[in-house]
């Protein structure tokens, strides 16, 4: 089995600090920082692996040692990252869906199912007629629920 020497692991933590501290949106903040970490350095050393397939390996350990992958210790420590993996793509998807709204609509429905704001104060203070944002609300969640559903007849 190949082995990550530790100047090459030291590369992929160097190389996600790096494209952490990169990032072009540094204002957006990245809601679950460990599955990130996570994922990127397991992408690290997944793409280490498929470049060093053809090289034969080399092994400096015991015989009867073997070293653990990352995903092994993570699994050893009761850690479950998927959840936490799955929750980041359902809210990088939302934010792209909602990117697609129009302006009225995208800030209707952050006001009134992020911030808990009632259409009826939203109504008073934007001095919009309630039943218009209701209407407005209907039309912007049945985009949302449409491209949801075009997405997942895609993935299938």
């Amino acid at each position: 089995m190949d082995e990550i020497e530790g100047q090459d692991a030291e590369d992929f933590v160097h190389d996600v600090v790096v494209q952490l501290f990169d990032r072009t949106d540094m204002a957006a903040p990245i809601e679950h920082l460990s599955a990130y970490v996570y994922r990127s350095l397991q992408n690290r050393i997944v793409d280490y692996f498929r470049k060093r397939k053809n090289t034969p390996a080399r092994s400096v350990m015991e015989p009867e040692q073997e070293l653990q992958s990352l995903s092994e210790v993570v699994e050893e420590s009761g850690y479950d990252s998927a959840p936490e993996i799955r929750r980041m793509e359902i809210a990088h998807d939302l934010y792209r869906l909602m990117g697609e709204l129009s302006d009225p609509e995208r800030r209707l429905i952050v006001e009134s199912d992020i911030h808990g704001q009632t259409i009826e104060h939203l109504s008073k203070t934007w001095g919009v007629p309630v039943n218009t944002l209701l209407s407005r609300k209907s039309r912007a969640l049945k985009k949302i629920r449409q491209q949801i559903q075009n997405g997942q007849t895609n993935k299938e």
